[in-house]
C-alpha cells in the first residue's frame, strides 16, 4: 500500500508541476501582440519613439529569455508592423539585454549573435561592454581585445 501511495503522490506532484510549468511559460513569455500593444501609442514621426519602445521591450525579452526568443518575436512583430522592419536600433536593445543576461560571456555573443538587422545586436553588446569600462571609454588599448583570440571572419 505504501508503494502505491508513493506512486500516486509522485503522479500528482508531476501533474501539478506540469500545470505550473505550462502556466509560467504562457504568462512569462510576451507575445507579438503584447509588444505591438505596448508600443502602439508611440507613433511620433519618424517612428523614433516607437523604435525606442520596441528596443526597450526587446531588451527586456533578451535579458529574461535570451536573444533567440527576442529575435523570433521581432520577426513576428515585423510581419504586423512595418515600422519594425528598420530594426538595427531595435536589435541594439536585444544586444544590451543579451549582455545583461550574461556579461561574462560578452565576447562569445559577438561571434554568436545573428547578423540580422545590420549587426545591431552585436553593437548593443559592445555598447553595454563599453559602459562597464573606466569612465565608459573605449581606449586604443582596449579596442584590439574586443574581438578576442579567434574572431569570426565575416
Amino acid at each position: 500500500m505504501s508503494k502505491r501511495r508513493a506512486l500516486l503522490f509522485f503522479g500528482v506532484a508531476v501533474s501539478i508541476g506540469a500545470v505550473f510549468s505550462i502556466t509560467n511559460i504562457s504568462i512569462a513569455r510576451p507575445n507579438a501582440q503584447h509588444i505591438l500593444k505596448t508600443c502602439a501609442g508611440e507613433n511620433t514621426p519618424p517612428n523614433s519613439a516607437k523604435r525606442d519602445c520596441y528596443a526597450r521591450e526587446f531588451e527586456s525579452i533578451a535579458l529574461a529569455q535570451g536573444p533567440e526568443v527576442a529575435f523570433q518575436l521581432l520577426g513576428e512583430v515585423q510581419k504586423q508592423d512595418r515600422a519594425a522592419l528598420g530594426c538595427h536600433l531595435i536589435a541594439h536593445g536585444i544586444g544590451r539585454g543579451t549582455f545583461e543576461r550574461d556579461p561574462g560571456n560578452w565576447r562569445n555573443h559577438l561571434n554568436s549573435l545573428t547578423q540580422t538587422c545590420s549587426y545591431g545586436a552585436v553593437h548593443g553588446v559592445i555598447e553595454k561592454y563599453v559602459a562597464t569600462l573606466p569612465q565608459g571609454n573605449l581606449t586604443k588599448e582596449v579596442l584590439p581585445t574586443i574581438c578576442g583570440l579567434n574572431p569570426r571572419g565575416d
